[in-house]
């Protein structure tokens, strides 16, 4: 379901190619302040055993979302290019 509302979205940008570098700024700002507000605090209170359990979590959550966001801009760039 979310990937269908997020396929409207990335179909909607492509129409207006000017909001893709709007939408490209938002998801760095938006993973930025993700991870100084609340994965690096939560790694600062880890210790040991569980600070690595932590950090490969938070690693293996971080590759997943920016997969997907590397696909959403290829689609966002193929999509452009054909204007």
């Amino acid at each position: 379901m979310l990937s269908i509302y997020l396929v409207r979205i990335v179909v909607n940008l492509c129409d207006e190619s000017d909001k893709a570098k709007e939408l490209n700024e938002y998801y760095r700002k938006t993973l930025q302040e993700h991870i100084e507000n609340v994965v690096l605090p939560e790694l600062m209170r880890k210790k040991e055993d569980t600070l690595l359990r932590s950090f490969v979590k938070e690693w293996k959550d971080y590759t997943i979302v920016v997969h997907c966001m590397r696909k959403l801009f290829n689609y966002l760039v193929t999509s452009l290019i054909s204007f």
